[in-house]
């Protein structure tokens, strides 16, 4: 069962996948056979996800406003590594995946402020400006969100209005891979 070819051929033979449309040779296209399955699928993967969420969540906030960058790149690459497919790549799946990560702690999304739109405004927390590598490195990418932070003054803004703990983060993701960066003021 080391072989991901051999757990979905171990699924296929115990009714648990069907083959939906025959591809090439010896590819196919599988799906889940009936309502009763894909409710067994649908409380497994939730049980798995609430789980990486739980173990994890609370850490990685804690790790943002605690300054550690080192470990909050740790935790929110393993979160990845076990949470997501390698084709979710776009930054609305990334915006979607981080409030859904964070929602139950008082996050805020888009909120306009300064020329642009932190993520928190509470007294302390952190803006995060997420950003997709696209021709540079995850670190490059990383640091043009924070100047991102920096040059729409998110910030600034907060602190006139009294909010005056508030942190910036550029975070570049790579399909599985991230690579956080605190703004340095």
């Amino acid at each position: 069962m080391d072989d991901l070819n051999n757990i979905y051929s171990f699924l296929l033979f115990t009714g648990y996948l069907k083959i939906n449309k025959y591809l090439d040779y010896n590819c196919y296209e599988l799906m889940i056979p009936n309502y009763e399955i894909k409710l067994i699928y649908q409380e497994a993967f939730d049980g798995w996800t609430k789980e990486i969420k739980e173990n994890n969540s609370q850490k990685l906030i804690n790790t943002l406003l605690n300054k550690d960058e080192d470990k909050a790149n740790e935790i929110l690459n393993y979160i990845l590594l076990q949470s997501i497919s390698y084709d979710d790549n776009q930054e609305s799946f990334y915006h979607g995946f981080m409030m859904g990560l964070m929602n139950e702690n008082n996050i805020h999304s888009n909120i306009e402020t300064g020329d642009g739109r932190p993520v928190n405004k509470e007294k302390r927390g952190f803006i995060l400006e997420l950003k997709i590598v696209k021709d540079k490195d995850l670190y490059d990418t990383a640091v043009e969100g924070c100047n991102q932070i920096i040059e729409k003054r998110y910030l600034e803004s907060d602190k006139g209005r009294g909010y005056l703990n508030m942190l910036g983060y550029g975070i570049a993701f790579d399909k599985k891979r991230c690579f956080i960066k605190m703004v340095k003021e």
